[in-house]
């Protein structure tokens, strides 16, 4: 937990994330599934944030970025299964989201890979703001949903593959969208 008066930033370099609920979360506010709509605040400036070179099979979240103002750049993701148990298949095919990130305007993502998961990549509306500004690049999603943007803003997706896939037959919701 970083106070919003850091300015130095945070880098967060070659992480390997087994079998998580949440990952990595750097999010303003003190509950990590109340998006706050409606209220203000949620606009952290802790100076660069870096996410790099991590490599997981989250359950639930993989990354989650939340009421940031300043920059963030993540780049080197991978998501996959750590194992191929029928529950951790269905868990993370029916729940798991890769990367969300939440009114937050200067995210970029560059190489990042997932299988497996509900979402690839979600955008989310939070606190007084309903906008993400993400540049992602070389990207290959395979899941359900590859990207799920449910928030405004700006968004320039370039050189990417989305595969939609039901591995082992595990999604409940036959919804396989490439971009939402």
């Amino acid at each position: 937990k970083i106070s919003s008066g850091a300015t130095s930033g945070i880098v967060i370099d070659n992480i390997s994330l087994s079998n998580s609920y949440y990952g990595i979360a750097v999010v303003s506010g003190n509950d990590l599934n109340n998006y706050y709509i409606g209220q203000s605040g949620g606009n952290a400036n802790i100076g660069k944030v870096t996410i790099s070179n991590i490599m997981g099979a989250p359950m639930y979240r993989g990354i989650m970025i939340k009421g940031i103002s300043s920059a963030v750049e993540m780049s080197n993701l991978q998501f996959n299964y750590s194992c191929y148990v029928s529950s951790h298949v269905s868990m993370r095919m029916q729940s798991a989201i890769d990367v969300e990130i939440s009114n937050s305007q200067n995210v970029s993502i560059d190489n990042m890979l997932t299988f497996g998961a509900y979402s690839g990549i979600t955008t989310k509306p939070a606190y007084s703001s309903r906008r993400v500004n993400l540049k992602a690049t070389n990207l290959n999603l395979e899941g359900q949903k590859a990207i799920s943007l449910l928030s405004s803003g700006n968004y320039d997706i370039y050189n990417s593959y989305f595969f939609m896939v039901n591995f082992a037959e595990a999604a409940v919701q036959n919804e396989f969208r490439g971009i939402e």
